[in-house]
């Protein structure tokens, strides 16, 4: 368990609890784990680190969701790198849980 909710912080769940160990235990509970979209997730990062790196000159990235870059005004930073950066939208069904 990484990302927890308030509600699972209260029940006692620990930071970084494998959920083979606790599922048992918190599933009666009704506590739903969800896995995250690491590929989406490292997808925006790119197009956000490829946008930040075109507005300034000196862009330094230490991870994927880091990075630093001088603060001086580069050409163009007055734009919103948002429509740049959306996902891609996907139309689908699934069933409700």
């Amino acid at each position: 368990m990484i990302a927890r909710s308030n509600e699972a912080k209260a029940l006692g769940i620990e930071m970084a609890a494998p959920w083979h160990l606790i599922e048992q235990k918190f599933g009666k509970q009704g506590v739903v784990v969800r896995s995250s979209n690491y590929t989406l997730y490292g997808d925006m990062s790119r197009r956000v680190m490829r946008i930040l790196s075109n507005l300034t000159p000196n862009l330094e990235i230490y991870s994927i969701e880091s990075a630093s870059a001088q603060q001086r005004t580069a050409p163009g930073a007055e734009h919103s790198a948002a429509p740049w950066a959306r996902p891609p939208r996907v139309s689908g069904r699934s069933p409700l849980l």
